[in-house]
């Protein structure tokens, strides 16, 4: 995704997110690739799906977002989830499923993550997806940890079941949103209370 804010009249400022389709027109990203507390709302949006340097097969804008209240009041990081509904229709081969998993479930479970890291680049500038798998190894009511490397322009990836990949499911389970020293990389986790958020604002797509 490339993100533009409006800082004044004639002057914006650029960011690069990454976000996981769950439709032909729904993407689903983190809450604050779409609304930033200095500059508010996003500006617009251009989705290139499966990016790879200057290649993508088509360019998608933004119809409209919806955000939790958490998060445009207070910037509340256990609300940091955000969903998009595109102009046009993604032709994607397939696209991901909401998984609620217990915490038993989703401690040590191998996870991937797929996004556009801002510090990986061609001799153009341009980005390239990359994707890295390893364990959940902290699980919270709203959040869930893991030891993979991810840096900027990460935000928004989806966290799949890594063994997922054998049968050609992509189950999302979260949303990739922080670097943490301490806990190490995190995600909003998809819990009950996330999914109906989701369910919600799918209703006003």
């Amino acid at each position: 995704m490339e993100m533009i804010y409006k800082i004044e009249e004639g002057k914006y400022r650029h960011y690069i997110g990454s976000g996981i389709l769950l439709d032909k027109d729904i993407l689903l990203t983190a809450a604050h690739c779409l609304y930033i507390k200095e500059y508010g709302p996003i500006f617009d949006l251009k989705f290139y799906p499966g990016r790879h340097g200057n290649l993508s097969e088509d360019i998608f804008s933004l119809k409209r977002f919806f955000i939790p209240k958490e998060w445009q009041l207070n910037q509340d990081e256990d609300h940091d989830l955000g969903l998009v509904v595109l102009e046009g229709e993604c032709k994607a081969k397939g696209y991901a499923n909401l998984s609620i998993l217990s915490d038993d479930e989703l401690i040590k479970l191998l996870v991937r993550i797929s996004g556009y890291p801002g510090d990986k680049r061609d001799n153009n500038d341009l980005p390239y997806m990359y994707t890295m798998h390893g364990p959940i190894v902290t699980v919270k009511k709203n959040k869930f940890y893991y030891h993979i490397d991810t840096s900027g322009g990460q935000s928004g990836s989806g966290v799949l079941i890594e063994g997922d990949f054998q049968k050609s499911i992509n189950s999302c389970i979260g949303v990739h949103v922080t670097g943490c020293a301490e806990e190490g990389n995190g995600a909003i986790r998809i819990n009950k209370e996330k999914s109906l958020s989701i369910e919600e604002w799918l209703k006003h797509k």
